[in-house]
C-alpha cells in the first residue's frame, strides 16, 4: 500500500508539472540551509586547506563520493550535477549602488566559496520531484532572515518577468534566532508581521500572473537547539588549525584563540581565514550562549521563540488559506522539518551547518510529508 501511495504521489506531482502553463519551476526562499552553506567536507578550519579552497585549487563541486551516496539514497542523478540558478539582489534592494554591489558580491562569493548547492536539501528535493537544475530557482541567501522574504520573492519575480514559480518553499530556520544579544533575536510578532507581508505580496503578484495552479509551502523552523545540546553533535571531532577538536570546544572557543598568526600564504586570505575561524563562534552568539553561565535561561528563551515562530506559521496559514485558495493557490505548512533529529555524522565541519548526510535526512523527511499532503 505504501509503495502504491508513493507511485501515486509521484504521478500526481508529474501531472501538476505538466499542467502548468509555460515552463514549470520550483523556488526556494530562506537562508544557508537552502544554499548548502558550509556543507562540503573540504571546507575545514585549517589554514593550508582553507587557502587552497579560496585560491580555487580545491573544487567544491560534487565528487565521486557524492554521486555514490545520493544514488544509494535513491536519487537518479547523473554526473555532472549542475548547480541551480542563484538569483542576485532585486532592484527593490537597491538602496545605494555600493550596497547593491557589495550584496551582489556576497551572493557570488557564497556561491563560489561557501555553498555547495547540490548538497542542499532544496536541490535534492527538487530533483526527487522531477525538476532539473535549470528549473530550480534559489532566492535564498546565507545569513538572511524572515524579514527578507519579500525581497527574495522579488528576486524570483524579476528573474521570471513577473511570473510566479510552480512551487515556492519558504524556510527561514536559524538566523532569526541569532544576534549579539537576545534583543536582536526576531520576536514572534515581528516574525508574524514579515510573514504576513510576504503572503500579501504573493497575492499581489498573483493578480499579474493568474495562470495555473500554484503551491506555497511554509516550513517549520528546525530544532536548532540540538546543535548545542545533542551529546552526539557536541562530541563530534572536527579539524581546527593543526589538530582535531570537539564541536563543543569549537562552539565555546575564545575568538582570540583563533590561529590568526598562521599564514595561508596570502594576506587577503589570511584576513578571510581569521574571520572564518571567529565566525564559527560569532555567527550566532545567542545560540552558543547555551554553553555559558546563563545557559538555562538562554535555552528557554530560544525554545520559546522557536515555538512562537511555529505558532505564527499556523496562524498565518489560517488567515490566508481561503484567500489563497480563491486565487488557485495551495497554501500549506510542512512540519517534518521541525521533527528531524541530527546526529554527529550529519554536521558540517563548522559544527553549525549540516553536511550532505544532514541534507539527505531533511530532504527525505520533507519529501515524505509532501507526498502525504498531495494524496489527501
Amino acid at each position: 500500500m505504501r509503495g502504491f501511495r508513493n507511485c501515486f504521489s509521484t504521478l500526481v506531482f508529474g501531472l501538476l508539472i505538466m499542467a502548468s502553463e509555460g515552463r514549470s519551476d520550483i523556488a526556494f526562499l530562506g537562508d544557508s540551509i537552502s544554499t548548502g552553506g558550509a556543507s562540503h567536507p573540504k571546507l575545514v578550519l585549517q589554514p593550508e586547506q582553507f587557502g587552497r579552497v579560496m585560491m580555487g585549487k580545491e573544487d567544491l563541486a560534487p565528487d565521486a563520493d557524492y554521486y555514490a551516496r545520493i544514488r544509494s539514497a535513491g536519487y537518479d542523478l547523473q554526473a555532472p550535477a549542475n548547480p541551480p540558478i542563484r538569483l542576485l539582489p532585486a532592484d527593490r534592494e537597491m538602496r545605494h549602488p555600493l550596497i547593491w554591489y557589495l550584496e551582489s558580491v556576497w551572493t557570488l562569493f557564497g556561491a563560489r566559496f561557501l555553498d555547495t548547492e547540490q548538497f542542499a536539501w532544496s536541490y535534492l528535493l527538487a530533483h526527487r520531484l522531477g525538476y532539473q537544475a535549470d528549473q530550480i530557482l534559489l532566492a535564498a541567501r546565507d545569513g538572511e532572515r524572515i524579514e527578507k522574504a519579500v525581497v527574495q520573492l522579488d528576486r524570483i519575480l524579476e528573474y521570471k518577468s513577473g511570473q510566479l514559480p510552480e512551487h515556492a518553499f519558504v524556510f527561514f530556520t536559524g538566523n532569526d534566532l541569532c544576534g549579539p544579544g537576545f534583543e536582536f533575536v526576531t520576536h514572534q510578532s515581528e516574525y508574524g508581521a514579515h510573514l504576513e507581508e510576504f503572503l500579501q505580496h504573493y497575492l499581489r503578484a498573483r493578480q499579474k500572473d493568474p495562470s495555473g495552479l500554484k503551491h506555497v509551502w511554509l516550513m517549520d523552523p528546525l530544532g536548532v537547539l540540538q546543535i548545542v545540546s545533542s551529546q552526539s553533535i557536541l562530541n563530534k571531532k572536527v579539524p581546527f588549525d593543526d589538530k582535531m577538536i570537539s564541536c563543543k570546544q569549537l562552539q565555546t572557543l575564545d575568538p582570540r584563540q583563533s590561529p590568526a598568526s598562521i599564514s595561508t600564504g596570502d594576506p587577503v586570505i589570511d584576513k578571510i581565514f581569521t574571520f572564518a575561524t571567529g565566525a564559527s563562534v560569532n555567527s550566532c552568539p545567542t545560540l552558543f550562549a547555551v554553553h555559558g553561565e546563563q545557559g538555562s535561561e538562554a535555552r528557554l528563551q530560544l525554545a520559546d521563540r522557536i515555538l512562537g515562530y511555529r505558532k505564527v506559521l499556523a496562524k498565518q496559514l489560517e488567515a490566508f488559506k481561503t484567500s489563497f485558495a480563491a486565487k488557485n493557490i495551495k497554501l500549506r505548512i510542512l512540519s517534518a522539518s521541525a521533527d528531524v533529529i541530527f546526529e554527529a555524522e550529519d554536521m558540517a565541519n563548522d559544527c553549525f551547518h549540516i553536511n550532505l548526510n544532514g541534507h539527505l535526512k531533511l530532504a527525505a523527511a520533507v519529501y515524505e510529508e509532501i507526498q502525504s499532503q498531495l494524496t489527501e
